[in-house]
């Protein structure tokens, strides 16, 4: 889809089509609550399959995950707010009209800017 679209914007949920059988195809929900009242972040696993896994990631503003990397290529989706990612100084900064595809032992940190911040992580193992 090349066109902004308002109703996947402003969506709270996240819609998955799951193959459980030739020819047969499940649609399932997974509602994307906001954690932030209890923790500066949040970062929790919503499903997974064959070598997918799917992440909800919360950050409130100014909140931070340090440098790290993963063996996998990963996808980022920001919902909510503006994140900054700095791949070794080099800084990247993500919001709802953006999509991240980072390689696998990509270096990297976030932080989310003056606002909380929410994201969907696809991490697709090669």
């Amino acid at each position: 889809m090349h066109r902004h679209d308002p109703f996947l914007a402003s969506s709270r949920f996240l819609l998955i089509f799951l193959d459980s059988a030739p020819g047969n195809k499940n649609m399932q929900t997974y509602d994307l609550n906001n954690h932030l009242e209890s923790a500066p972040k949040h970062i929790g696993a919503l499903m997974g399959f064959e070598r997918t896994k799917v992440l909800q990631l919360q950050l409130r503003a100014g909140a931070f995950v340090p440098e790290h990397d993963t063996d996998a290529d990963v996808l980022i989706i920001v919902q909510k707010g503006t994140a900054v990612f700095d791949f070794s100084g080099k800084q990247v900064e993500l919001t709802p009209q953006t999509l991240l595809h980072m390689l696998p032992l990509e270096k990297h940190s976030v932080r989310a800017l003056d606002e909380d911040v929410e994201m969907v992580v696809i991490r697709i193992e090669r």
